[in-house]
């Protein structure tokens, strides 16, 4: 829907590159990498390292890293989502939810000291 499409304009704006059109908002985000790509685009070196392979566990581990990093930027817990709602595509409304909330973060993190 439309808060999909903003949600992945909003991270394709962050890195400066598209994600694939006729891959799903899901299946892009599912292994976490690009969630913690973005967070270290608002703020440097807030996810130190992200796992890049294909290990299930080893990506769920990125999707708590973002997660981390949206209690540190200043995302209230209530907009905040567990990481099988992503990982198993369980509520992806709630992983959208989140990413909207996380447009103001530029000001989280420099309010964190994390820019």
């Amino acid at each position: 829907g439309a808060a999909e499409a903003e949600a992945r304009a909003w991270i394709e704006g962050l890195l400066d590159e598209r994600l694939p059109e006729d891959t799903s908002l899901h299946e892009c985000l599912k292994s976490g990498e690009v969630l913690c790509r973005a967070v270290n685009a608002i703020a440097p070196g807030t996810v130190r390292s992200i796992y890049t392979g294909g290990l299930p566990f080893k990506q769920m581990e990125n999707v708590e890293k973002y997660l981390v990093a949206c209690d540190k930027l200043g995302v209230p817990s209530f907009e905040r989502f567990p990481t099988v709602a992503l990982y198993e595509n369980k509520d992806m409304a709630s992983v959208v939810n989140n990413l909207a909330s996380s447009r103001a973060w530029p000001c989280g993190a420099a309010a964190a000291g994390l820019r």
